[in-house]
């Protein structure tokens, strides 16, 4: 039971940061669709189109995120749903590891481990942003492995095909989910029962199909996407040790906020921090309570297992590693999303290898490893809890302080099809966030977030308004009427 506040915890700046990047303008779905009057199912069907014609990119997510914003669309509902989500896909692939057998104080490591290898970045965090993107995709790859554990057990082709369907389908709705293949070619390669070509068929059809569509788009458009894009083979090798470094605890601090944020400014952090030492507390506690379990022979090692856990840690970093796009833009310390990916899979790596470690270490010296993870999970926290509160000067506060104008008035005097300048502010300060708050469509000038989609324009007799934010007030949030026709 003490894994429970402790996993609370350490959920905790994910559960309550604002909306970064994508999320800052998804978030504000609700307000767009019915302010231009235009189904949930249409406008995704057109996301969908340009980025296949335009881009040449196969993405057919965009029902299901847009559906989660629409749905969700107060900020903290979004952050809450989103964390679990993330708790929901943990559970789930705790169903697929007591399928392949691994000992309930394994699966207990896993989850300590995973929820302590997440690190808030400021660049492209697939937790701390990007909500449900990641967790929806995780949550249905482990379901499909689920069905692919059945056909291993009982042969069922049934099991097979609805495996393969799924895992298909999630490569459609992203790349990243191309981990199924080398999963599922290694389990039919030592699969007990007959019919491998069969079995090697239906799994490989359908993303062979994919991935001559995916040539075939590429060569045929215009604009192909850089993400998706195969760049040079000499910068392969240093961005995949990128991407897959990052998967390392601690990597992003000491390969980014080192400089900046010193062991001895860190170390103090911790430690005047109440939380932080109950974070350090209740890990030792979990950590301990865990390797107290009756102790036991580790099984023999699960094949499947491995190659799960292989898969997931050193495939993502391919496909990040071929892309003209993030050979040029992935730093040090940096990770594009896949890395949720590879956080499971060292996590079921460390929790495997800790068990049978667990035979050979003496009292002590369990102590002693208990102590140094308990020292990285609080700093860890620590840093977390410091990145996010980064990020959020960014993206929360003008939201918010906004939001909060709109609802005491600032907007009053503006009607129906006025026109309002936002002077000197990010793109998710917009027209649909006004709209989504207090359902009042105005007209925006160059108003980047509608441009490429939408039609709009003043009415006839418009006033036009200036919204600014006054520096000599503390930024305060000001409506100037600069014309009236």
């Amino acid at each position: 039971m003490v894994g429970i506040p402790l996993a609370a915890l350490l959920l905790l700046p994910y559960a309550t940061n604002g909306l970064w990047f994508d999320d800052a303008i998804n978030s504000q779905t609700w307000g767009m669709l019915n302010r231009f009057d235009v189904s949930l199912w249409d406008f995704s069907l057109r996301v969908i189109n340009v980025w296949l014609i335009d881009y040449g990119r196969i993405l057919l997510c965009w029902p299901v995120v847009y559906g989660f914003f629409y749905i969700t669309r107060d900020p903290g509902v979004i952050r809450i749903v989103d964390v679990a989500l993330v708790i929901t896909h943990i559970a789930v692939v705790v169903v697929l590891l007591r399928q392949l057998r691994l000992s309930w104080r394994a699966v207990g490591l896993f989850i300590l481990f995973v929820l302590s290898l997440f690190q808030i970045r400021t660049g492209d965090d697939p937790i701390a942003a990007y909500a449900s993107f990641c967790q929806l995709l995780g949550i249905g790859l482990t379901i499909s492995l689920i069905f692919f554990g059945e056909w291993y057990q009982t042969g069922s082709v049934k099991y097979l095909a609805a495996s393969t369907v799924l895992a298909t389908l999630l490569t459609l709705c992203y790349e990243l989910n191309f981990v199924f293949l080398p999963i599922a070619f290694t389990c039919i390669a030592i699969a007990p029962h007959k019919r491998r070509a069969l079995s090697f068929l239906i799994v490989t059809l359908p993303f062979a199909l994919w991935i001559a569509a995916n040539l075939y788009l590429k060569q045929h458009t215009a604009h192909p996407y850089s993400g998706t894009s195969f760049g040079s083979l000499t910068a392969v090798p240093v961005a995949y040790a990128k991407q897959l470094v990052a998967t390392l605890p601690g990597s992003f601090y000491f390969l980014s906020l080192e400089p900046e944020f010193g062991f001895k400014r860190l170390a103090s952090a911790v430690m005047s921090n109440a939380t932080a030492m109950l974070v350090f507390l209740l890990s030792f506690m979990t950590y301990v309570h865990l390797f107290r379990q009756p102790s036991q022979p580790a099984d023999p090692l699960n094949l499947r297992l491995l190659a799960g856990a292989g898969a997931f840690v050193f495939f993502p970093p391919a496909l990040i590693a071929i892309s003209a796009k993030y050979q040029a833009e992935l730093g040090w310390g940096d990770a594009h999303i896949p890395v949720y990916y590879q956080y499971f899979g060292l996590a079921l790596v460390g929790a495997v290898a800790f068990e049978r470690l667990l035979f050979r270490l003496t009292k002590t010296q369990v102590v002693l490893v208990g102590l140094i993870f308990s020292v990285y999970v609080s700093s860890n926290w620590i840093l977390n809890v410091q990145t996010a509160h980064r990020v959020d000067n960014v993206f929360q506060e003008p939201r918010s302080t906004f939001v909060a104008a709109m609802k005491d008035g600032i907007l009053g005097p503006v009607r129906n099809g006025d026109t309002l300048e936002i002077v000197d502010q990010p793109t998710y300060i917009n027209g649909n966030l006004i709209y989504q708050t207090i359902q009042k469509n105005v007209f925006i000038p160059r108003e980047a977030v509608v441009q490429a989609w939408f039609n709009s324009a003043p009415r006839p007799d418009a006033q036009r308004f200036s919204l600014y934010r006054d520096v000599s007030a503390g930024n305060a949030w000001h409506l100037k009427r600069i014309s009236i026709p």
